[in-house]
C-alpha cells in the first residue's frame, strides 16, 4: 500500500470538548448566584447547576460515544474525569440553590 508523502498519521478522532468547557462555566455561575439574596439569583443557580450541567455532560457523553465509533479514536481520560467532577459539582450546587430557594420561599 502506498502512503503518500504528505500523509497525517497523526490525526486522531476526540471526543468535542467544548460541552466540558461550558459545564465548567456553569458550575461556576451557579457557585456564584449562591452569593445573591434575591430569588432569581437561587433559580439561576438551581438551572445553571443541577440542569444545564446535567445537558452539557450529557452531551459530551454523547460525542464521546459517537468519536468511539471511528477507527481511530482516542480517549481523553481527562475530559471524562473533568466531565464527571462537573456533574458531582453541579448537582451539588444545585441542590444547595434549590434549598435556599425552598427556605426562602418558606419563609
Amino acid at each position: 500500500m502506498h502512503v503518500p508523502p504528505n500523509a497525517d498519521h497523526s490525526a486522531h478522532e476526540r471526543a468535542s470538548s467544548w460541552p466540558v468547557l461550558v459545564g465548567a462555566t456553569t458550575v461556576a455561575l451557579s457557585a456564584g448566584a449562591l452569593l445573591f439574596e434575591p430569588l432569581w439569583g437561587h433559580v439561576a443557580g438551581w438551572l445553571l447547576g443541577s440542569i444545564f450541567t446535567a445537558t452539557l455532560v450529557v452531551a459530551y457523553r454523547v460525542s464521546d460515544r459517537r468519536a468511539s465509533q471511528h477507527p481511530r479514536y482516542v480517549r481523553d481520560r481527562r475530559l471524562g474525569r473533568l466531565a464527571n467532577a462537573l456533574l458531582i459539582a453541579g448537582l451539588v450546587l444545585g441542590s444547595v440553590n434549590a434549598f435556599s430557594l425552598a427556605t426562602e420561599l418558606a419563609k
